[in-house]
């Protein structure tokens, strides 16, 4: 397989898990325009994080080492600036992290997208 076959096949990889996000968890357009502080940017940098973390041990955090490094001010890790609730937070191993956050990023970069849209009441 060419390296541009390769790419293709990894980008079809994210759009599918973009899709799943829409189709399973109803994160469409109107959900995802409700967030406009960078929420989408600092979840997809917390699975960049995590998977950088998976490098020697092929560990993921467990709920309660992420629940423990949040409530520990001292700690600054992908878990202080997870913006949702814990129970979005399902890293796995570190491909799949590197997926969801460029997924995450897709989202973020619709999102934009559709904010500087001009709106229909413009072009009348």
């Amino acid at each position: 397989m060419s390296t541009n076959e390769k790419a293709i096949d990894i980008l079809h990889e994210v759009l599918c898990k973009r899709e799943r996000q829409r189709k399973y968890h109803g994160f469409d357009a109107t959900h995802d325009d409700k967030y406009k502080d960078d929420e989408f940017v600092r979840a997809a940098i917390c699975y960049l994080i995590i998977g950088s973390k998976n490098k020697d041990t092929g560990k993921v955090n467990t709920a309660d080492e992420v629940y423990e490094s949040m409530v520990n001010p001292n700690s600054l890790d992908e878990t202080n600036i997870w913006p949702w609730d814990l129970k979005w937070w399902r890293p796995k191993d570190k491909r799949s992290n590197y997926i969801k956050a460029i997924s995450l990023l897709v989202a973020e970069v619709e999102r934009m997208d559709r904010e500087n849209e001009p709106s229909s009441k413009d072009n009348n």
